[in-house]
């Protein structure tokens, strides 16, 4: 089958294979936008109900955790961020070099805190609790995420790697050697503003 459009004036001719690669690559461009995040705007009575998904209910307590911190350092946790996840220019990286690229694109790498709090904006902005805790994730990537002090994690699923589908609130621990090296992760990158 193929499709004619009109780009830019002209008329252009396109096979199904064709314009699928075209949208697939401007979907994965949208994923680069980055994503902002008010920590101190989020509707927290949102979070307050017992959820009776065991998944959905174990961020739900996480949430909650995160929440904790904010109210304990505000001064850190309690400013709008955004987060990133960078275009994969590269074919392996080790988890020093991906700290570097969230340094060099943004002010750091991600930690356990300001992941959950993106997952909290997600929900309170309209997504489903069952996209983020249930269904494949949608990202091209993994994500790398300092969990706690040099200690990392992968955070969701790599619809390029075919190993699993996990949601995107999936959190895995990996080596936490700095020479650890992941083909399909990039570093979920924080900005203040």
């Amino acid at each position: 089958m193929k499709v004619t459009l009109q780009v830019d004036g002209d008329e252009m001719t396109f096979t199904e294979e064709e314009l699928s690669a075209i949208v697939e690559e401007h979907f994965s461009r949208l994923k680069e936008v980055p994503f902002k995040v008010n920590p101190l705007g989020i509707n927290r009575s949102i979070f307050e109900r017992e959820r009776k998904n065991k998944k959905q209910e174990g961020i739900r307590q996480l949430i909650q955790v995160a929440f904790k911190v904010v109210d304990e350092c505000p001064e850190r946790y309690g400013k709008p961020f955004e987060t990133l996840q960078p275009e994969k220019t590269w074919l392996w990286k080790t988890i020093d070099e991906l700290v570097e690229v969230a340094e060099n694109q943004g002010d750091h790498i991600a930690n356990w805190v300001e992941q959950t709090l993106e997952w909290a904006q997600k929900i309170q902005n309209g997504e489903t609790w069952e996209k983020i805790c249930n269904k494949p994730d949608t990202a091209k990537w993994c994500r790398l995420v300092e969990w706690n002090k040099d200690d990392f994690t992968l955070v969701g699923g790599s619809r390029v790697s075919s190993a699993y589908d996990p949601p995107a609130a999936s959190v895995y621990s990996i080596s936490s050697e700095s020479d650890y090296c992941s083909a399909f992760t990039v570093p979920l990158v924080v900005s203040y503003r």
